[in-house]
Formats: structure tokens, sequence, C-alpha cells
């Protein structure tokens, strides 16, 4: 009984991918073709399963190697459909904010059929980084990396960014580090996307159900929740920053609050522009709005610390 509910969950979610997959093209048909350089073209990497004995909370991953340049490589992620637009959105957010992150990039899965090894059809490639460390401690890296001043920038991004994922600093093989794993984020999650681009509005006992609608619904008020969050408490990561490292290290730990609250976020429309080829307008209008209330919650932040 177990195997045949695991067998129909499996096909249920295909069925979801499947009908997503389909609108999707059918709303992008309108579009003018997308020309990004965010976004890789599948015909040219060779896909492979990462031989890894743990699975995290981003399920399976791949490695794509470009087949014209052995070089070029990404971690793939393709399990869960949040893991593209918040990984996606971290890293380029992240580098508005005067941040090394590795560079993440779509893949081109924007026209049916999906390729069999993807799980969903929001598939997205993190830069392959070389690394010499991995969970590395401020106190043995300090000396070697050469922008240990990045490692108090991502703890103020993590705060900024709502991160919920595993707080991960590796050390790649030129001493530079890098914040990873940064999926769970910006309130958003796989079961608030999985409704996406289905299309079904119908009467069922006498009330309406269209779940467009009822998606938008659910974008809107996790804005609301994560705007009535008080305790985000940047001041105690500020003073954590200052007990714990020292004082020289507090303005690294501020340069990103300056920064997103100094953002134009008219900066954002290109990298908007290509996330909406792969989710609604919604979604990428729910990204705007997340980076504008955060500019509120910062700035009474920064008044606060200026105050003491």
């Amino acid at each position: 009984m177990l195997y045949e509910d695991r067998n129909q969950s499996k096909l249920i979610e295909r069925a979801l991918v499947n009908d997503r997959l389909k609108n999707r093209f059918l709303k992008n048909k309108s579009r003018q073709n997308l020309v990004s350089d965010d976004v890789l073209q599948l015909k040219d990497y060779e896909f492979k399963k990462v031989p890894i004995s743990r699975i995290g909370d981003s399920g399976e991953l791949l490695l794509a190697i470009n087949k014209n340049n052995q070089s070029e490589k990404y971690i793939v992620k393709h399990e869960y459909i949040d893991c593209a637009c918040n990984e996606f959105m971290y890293s380029k957010l992240g580098q508005l904010l005067g941040c090394k992150f590795a560079d993440v990039k779509f893949f081109d899965t924007l026209t049916p059929p999906l390729n069999p090894m993807f799980t969903t059809e929001d598939v997205v490639g993190i830069e392959y980084l070389e690394l010499e460390s991995e969970n590395v401690k401020f106190n043995i890296i300090k000396d070697k990396c050469k922008n240990v001043e990045d490692y108090f920038r991502y703890l103020a991004i993590s705060k900024l960014f709502f991160d919920d994922d595993s707080y991960e600093i590796v050390m790649d093989k030129n001493n530079y580090i890098y914040k990873i794993d940064n999926s769970s984020t910006f309130c958003i999650s796989n079961y608030t996307l999985q409704s996406i681009y289905i299309n079904f509005d119908k009467e069922i006992n006498g009330m309406n159900i269209n779940i467009e609608e009822f998606t938008k619904k659910q974008f809107n008020r996790q804005l609301d929740y994560y705007k009535s969050q008080n305790y985000i408490n940047y001041e105690d990561s500020l003073i954590y920053v200052k007990t714990n490292y020292g004082i020289e290290y507090e303005k690294y730990f501020l340069e990103p609050f300056f920064a997103l609250y100094n953002l134009d976020l008219n900066k954002m429309n290109d990298i908007i522009n290509t996330l909406c080829y792969f989710y609604p307008n919604y979604v990428g209008d729910y990204y705007k709005k997340y980076i504008k209330i955060t500019q509120d919650k910062v700035k009474e932040f920064l008044e606060k610390i200026k105050q003491n």
C-alpha cells in the first residue's frame, strides 16, 4: 500500500510539472525571445549525477559540464522549484550589495518536453567551485582568505534575505570564500510555488476556486508575514559580531545594510525580467516588494544604531 501511495505521489508531481511547463510555454509565446547571459542552453552541457552520500534539503544534485569547455561546470539543483528562484536572486542581489557569490544561471527549460534527468521544470546551475576547505571557521582562514571582509557581509545578507538554510562558508583553491546553499530564503518555499501556472477555475460546492488568484494571495500573505516579523533583530547580530570577532569588523557587517538601503530598485529590472521567463510576473513582483519592505526595516535599524 505504501509503495502504491509513493507511486501515485510521483505521478501527481509529474503531472503538475507537465502542466506548469505547458502553461509557462503558452504564457511566454507572446513575449520576445529571451536573450540573457544568465541562461544556459541544455544542448551545450553534459549532465551527471553528483556522487555524494548525503542528499540535503535541495535534493539530488547534478553536475553540468560544458561540452566545449570542460573547465566550465555547474552544480545543478532541479528537485524543488524554490531552489532555482531563490538561489538565482540570492546570488544576483548579493552581488548588487557588493559581496562575492558564485554565479548562478538558469538552464533553458522553457520549451517542453522536460529532460528526464530533471525532477522539476525550474533548473538552476551554480558555478562549480574547486574547494580547498568546507565549513570554514573564521579564526582558521582570516590570515589566508583574500576576501575575509565578506565573512561578515555574508552574516548581514543572511539576515536581510531571511536565510533559513544551513549557514555554510567554503573556501576555494584561490583562497576566496563563498557562502553556499541559499535555497531556503526570502520566505519562499516549494509549497508556495507548487501551484504556479496551474490553470484551474471552477465552481465547487457553490464556491469559485481560481488557483492563480489563490496563489497570488499566498504570495501577498507571505509578504504580510515577513513585514510583521519584529523579531528580525539586526542589532543583536551586530552585537554578536562585535563581541565575538571584534569592533574592527563592524563596518563590514554594516556595509550590506547601507548598500541595500540605498539600492535603486530599478537595478533589479534585468534580473527580474530573466526570472519571469521561468516564473510568473507576480513572483518577480514579490522579490521587489520583499526588498522594499527590507529597506524599511533597515532604515529603522540604521536610525536606531545612529542614536546609540
